[in-house]
């Protein structure tokens, strides 16, 4: 998938639906987020997936949504 810039709710979950499909219909299953921090209304989360790929996940927060 790359760096997709998602914006809002549903641009997220159009892009995993994306990708779940290019999976063969089975998501991927993370297996841990070794590494989590933040600070004021950004995040970032290193996702570990049972295969032992990665992926970087930064988001910045408004209204408790992602934006």
């Amino acid at each position: 998938m790359g760096r997709l810039r998602l914006h809002g709710l549903e641009e997220h979950v159009e892009a995993m639906k994306s990708l779940v499909r290019t999976m063969g219909g089975t998501p991927a299953q993370v297996r841990s987020h070794p590494i989590t921090f933040g600070s004021g209304d950004w995040t970032c989360v290193v996702g570990e997936f049972e295969n032992g790929s990665r992926t970087v996940m930064p988001a910045r927060w408004r209204d408790r949504v992602s934006a």
